[in-house]
């Protein structure tokens, strides 16, 4: 594997990257020095296939070896712990049907920053639903507005195991080959599970999803 170091660059260098169309088997990563390096792969590193489930820790790896156009436009399931939960709202229709659609994005580990990886991956998991979700401070998962519960007294609808909150997202499309700002976009998810007592749960589905 051959390496060229570059100038030091912001953290903004993924942009560049996805700009100049290096995300064909070539991985950028930050050395000890600050330096920018491309390490490209030898001719002998396969190229992944693309599979229909995996893991949020696999998918990272694809998209930080700079495969992650195996995945454009696709639907997959992935499942990972679960670090993070936000609830949002995007503007729909035009000036006389204007409306509010709310909306959670959960965030899934994928790969640590480390002496390599200055920044690590995560992976956003998009979800429209009538139903929100946030995590308290102990990592449990909560259903939100319209009728929050309490986290003092109210069960939440997955608990923390001892490994994090894992779950499993179903049948979301990635649009992008690249990543931005280090984190894989997965939009339109329709099926929400929780793992939880040696078993996977159902949290919430689309309307008409299986």
């Amino acid at each position: 594997m051959g390496s060229y170091a570059l100038q030091a660059l912001s953290v903004a260098y993924e942009g560049v990257r996805t700009g100049f169309a290096l995300d064909k088997g070539v991985r950028w990563v930050m050395d000890s020095d600050d330096m920018l390096v491309v390490e490209t792969p030898s001719a002998r590193q396969k190229r992944p296939v693309a599979k229909e489930s995996l893991s949020a820790k696999e998918l990272a790896e694809v998209f930080d070896q700079g495969f992650g156009d195996i995945y454009k436009d696709k639907y997959i399931t992935v499942e990972g712990d679960l670090i993070e939960v936000q609830s949002r709202r995007e503007i729909v229709g035009g000036d006389t049907l204007k409306r509010e659609d709310p909306f959670d994005e959960f965030y899934l580990e994928g790969l640590p920053a480390d002496g390599i990886r200055r920044l690590e991956v995560k992976i956003r998991c998009q979800l429209k639903s009538e139903k929100t979700f946030f995590l308290d401070g102990k990592g449990d998962l909560f259903e939100g507005a319209p009728n929050p519960q309490n986290p003092r007294t109210d069960i939440p609808v997955l608990r923390k195991g001892t490994s994090g909150t894992k779950i499993r997202i179903s049948a979301g499309r990635i649009e992008s080959g690249g990543s931005e700002r280090r984190l894989i976009n997965i939009y339109d998810c329709r099926k929400l599970e929780g793992y939880e007592a040696g078993g996977w749960k159902v949290l919430w589905t689309a309307p008409g999803a299986k």
